[in-house]
């Protein structure tokens, strides 16, 4: 069943098209996204950094447990 229409009782159609939503210049829009993208660059790097050091923590641990670390 498909329903039509808002969830608050007190607002209908015609009013929720009078509302204006002010949007940022394109300018600003375009810095964030490109902030954005650098911070989920960076991410990435340090999660592929945090992985690298969990397998080589392992790999010394390992090395002690058998023995091969004086």
């Amino acid at each position: 069943m498909k329903v039509k229409g808002i969830a608050q009782k007190t607002l209908n159609l015609s009013e929720l098209k009078t509302i204006r939503i002010m949007l940022p210049p394109l300018a600003c829009q375009t810095q964030l996204a490109t902030f954005v993208e650098h911070v989920e660059a960076q991410k990435a790097r340090m999660k592929k950094g945090l992985e690298l050091m969990e397998l080589e923590y392992k790999s010394l641990m390992q090395k002690c447990f058998n023995g091969e670390m004086y």
